[in-house]
């Protein structure tokens, strides 16, 4: 896993730098388009890398080490965020820089949402890209959006998968109940106990508490997968915008 992880971590970086430098080459008309462009796209790139380099060792500790638990789920969250913003940020740009005035309310400047994609329809080239990107934007905003308003993607420190070790840990849980009840200040080592039973696993835990259902996904084959597709897509994306940029300064 270390050196999958290694080549991944490597591959990942070149890709954002390749990206930062690439969206850096834009040069549209539209002030608010260049708000989105800088103070968006660039700035939560640049937010991205941190979070990756942060997660990685976290992520390569955690199996030995339960404390680096919070600073990878914060730094897993923190990566879907920006890669959902940055998609975000760059609808908002084509919007000024393409006049799509017929869109009339914030929540109609999404490149998964109907009104958009019918407004886009002016350019088929991004209309392409986006039809042929949107099975995964569809996934994609199933991993953020419950980060956003209801609960967070996980990478548990520990997983159990069978009957006994379930009983194992609710039975040390229930007996730090009954130590702390009594004011046996010994509870906490039980709690630690129930706590450390399981083995990691890599896995990113999923939650829909509306649906009462959930995803598992194995941890470093699911965000090369999102970054890939993440990157490629900006890339078309902006090389369209490019072309358009082109034609209109000629």
């Amino acid at each position: 896993m270390e050196k999958i992880m290694n080549n991944l971590k490597q591959k990942i970086d070149f890709l954002l730098k390749t990206l930062i430098t690439f969206v850096s080459s834009y040069e549209g008309e539209s002030l608010k388009a260049h708000y989105y462009q800088y103070n968006g796209i660039l700035n939560r790139l640049g937010l991205l890398r941190r979070s990756f380099e942060l997660f990685f060792p976290a992520l390569e500790k955690l199996p030995e080490n339960d404390f680096e638990c919070e600073t990878v789920n914060v730094m897993l969250n923190s990566i879907y965020l920006h890669i959902r913003g940055i998609l975000d940020n760059t609808a908002w740009l084509i919007y000024y820089e393409l006049n799509l005035q017929n869109l009339k309310i914030p929540r109609d400047i999404d490149f998964t949402g109907n009104k958009y994609l019918r407004a886009i329809q002016v350019n088929a080239n991004l209309n392409k890209t986006i039809k042929e990107y949107a099975e995964w934007m569809k996934e994609l905003k199933e991993k953020r959006d419950p980060i956003a308003h209801r609960l967070p993607l996980y990478i548990p420190a520990k997983f159990i998968d069978n009957e006994e070790e379930v009983n194992k840990a609710l039975s040390l849980k229930e007996k730090a109940d009954q130590k702390r009840n009594n004011n046996d200040e010994s509870w906490i080592q039980d709690e630690f106990s129930a706590m450390s039973v399981g083995k990691f696993k890599p896995i990113i835990i999923n939650l829909d508490a509306e649906r009462k259902q959930g995803k598992i996904y194995l941890i470093l084959p699911e965000i090369e997968k999102d970054i890939e597709n993440f990157s490629k897509f900006i890339s078309k994306i902006f090389s369209e915008m490019k072309l358009i940029a082109s034609k209109k300064s000629n």
